[in-house]
């Protein structure tokens, strides 16, 4: 084993390196054995946080395997609603993300932080968090993601409407539907650009021109995910 000299500058920050890269390896193997355990993921998030936030200054050496450890914790930090805490997380991934050149991994970013933003009621943060995933998703050809980030805007632009009681901006809901249309081609449900344009996919109203009912917004949204997927030829 190699000793670092403690009496430099290069071989303290050495040696610094090296245990971040062994906590960080401690957290992945510890994440693995106990990420169905919310109550020792309680006890232990303090923990997993300052070792994520470490390993995240050592940039691209750190960085492949930092961005899966995030990964694995964001549902469980988004459920147990430390959502402050968490965005300063996914906020410093996103911007170590854009200096290692990792498109993929910014694409990712972007859209959990586009939901989450959403659930702190940061509206407009978060529709600029998924405008950015779509676009960034359209330059490595990630259809996938590009479909799931134009389905969210626009549910998500929907409820935030509700929200504020507000209508939702007409010319919004058609550019929406427009570039789910041209992702998914026909095998988005049918659905008539009025109603969608009026905001009246929130109800069970049938359509002037359609026989069968509208569905709700959650069904829509569902069903333009599901369309998105089954294009992109991946499942969950």
């Amino acid at each position: 084993m190699e000793l670092a000299n403690l009496s430099e500058t290069a071989g303290r920050a050495k040696f610094f390196q090296r245990g971040v890269l062994l906590n960080l390896a401690y957290w992945q193997d510890w994440v693995k054995n106990n990420a169905n355990d919310v109550a020792i993921l309680d006890q232990e998030r303090n923990g997993l946080i300052r070792g994520i936030l470490f390993a995240l200054d050592l940039g691209e050496m750190a960085w492949s395997s930092v961005q899966e450890l995030i990964s694995t914790l964001s549902s469980y930090m988004e459920r147990r609603g430390y959502w402050e805490i968490w965005h300063q997380v996914l906020d410093k991934a996103l911007k170590v993300a854009g200096l290692v050149g990792d498109l993929a991994g910014m694409t990712h970013l972007s859209a959990l932080l586009g939901r989450l933003s959403f659930q702190q009621s940061h509206f407009q943060e978060s529709v600029s968090y998924y405008r950015q995933t779509i676009r960034l998703a359209r330059q490595i050809g990630d259809r996938f993601n590009e479909a799931r980030a134009c389905t969210n805007l626009g549910y998500y632009t929907s409820s935030a409407a509700v929200v504020a009681g507000r209508k939702c901006c007409a010319c919004m809901r058609c550019n929406c539907l427009r570039r789910l249309t041209a992702i998914m081609g026909e095998r988005i449900p049918k659905i008539t650009w009025g109603a969608f344009i009026s905001g009246n996919v929130g109800g069970m109203k049938p359509s002037s021109t359609l026989s069968e009912p509208v569905p709700s917004g959650r069904q829509w949204g569902y069903a333009r995910f599901d369309a998105g997927v089954y294009q992109s030829g991946r499942t969950l």
